[in-house]
């Protein structure tokens, strides 16, 4: 409810069941309307980090939360000296990331990332370097559990459980935000051909890590896509696919 009332607050339309007459909408001030939308986000963006801590353990309730950031004039970060909310929004947006493997709450997170990364938005320049550092972290977390685990297979030796379930959540992981961002700067295309071409031969993968190797496999060649048809010249760039991702991608930052 809270999430639909910061919509519907975003959007300017009034509550269900209320409408207003063609006159009196043609007479709403539209200078009225912004100074609203920035007290709203302004208040949203200082509360948000507190109700993403307190309801972090809740992935039913965190879940809508992270809808919130898309509804904000994230603006006022910068006009209103308000980047310490948004250091803390950030700060809450990797412990989520961290602490829960559900698959909502991922791509919430990821689609949460993607409005802050917006380019030319105020909040792109802290957010794409702290996006880019998760994303480090769950590469090199990653990194080297497949080199282990694809060694010891070749030996005839098997990763505990514990360790296949680090596999299998970093995966997760990584393809939520891949369906919002283009991690093409991390090869991950490179590791999940490796991985699935060793299933392949082998035999010898759970379904969970295949299911989450093809997802990232999937999206590395949609980014491709979309970053081939964006050469185009606009005459020639006819659509190939109906996907696009919510987010223009994220590069990854320099010296990263």
């Amino acid at each position: 409810m809270l999430v639909a009332a910061v919509r519907q607050a975003a959007e300017g339309r009034p509550p269900a069941g209320r409408r207003l007459g063609k006159k009196a909408a043609r007479e709403v001030d539209r200078t009225r309307r912004w100074r609203e939308h920035a007290n709203m986000s302004r208040h949203f963006v200082k509360v948000l980090p507190r109700l993403l801590s307190k309801f972090a353990a809740d992935k039913e309730k965190v879940t809508p939360l992270l809808q919130i950031p898309q509804y904000c004039n994230l603006d006022v970060y910068d006009m209103d000296g308000l980047g310490s909310y948004l250091d803390a929004a950030l700060l809450e947006l990797d412990c989520l990331v961290q602490r829960h493997s559900d698959v909502a709450v991922l791509e919430a997170c990821a689609r949460a990332y993607g409005t802050y990364c917006d380019e030319g938005g105020s909040a792109h320049c802290q957010a794409a370097p702290a996006c880019s550092r998760l994303v480090d972290m769950l590469v090199d977390v990653l990194t080297p559990l497949l080199d282990v685990f694809i060694q010891r297979e070749k030996q005839g030796l098997f990763l505990g459980h514990g360790e296949m379930g680090r596999i299998c959540s970093t995966l997760r992981r990584l393809a939520a935000f891949y369906s919002a961002h283009d991690l093409s700067s991390w090869n991950l295309y490179e590791k999940m051909d490796s991985l699935l071409t060793f299933r392949r031969h082998q035999g010898s993968l759970p379904t969970e890590v295949v299911h989450c190797a093809l997802q990232c496999t999937y999206y590395a060649l949609l980014w491709q896509i979309v970053a081939a048809t964006d050469r185009l010249p606009p005459q020639a760039s006819a659509p190939t696919t109906g996907w696009r991702p919510s987010s223009p991608g994220l590069a990854k930052a320099p010296g990263l």
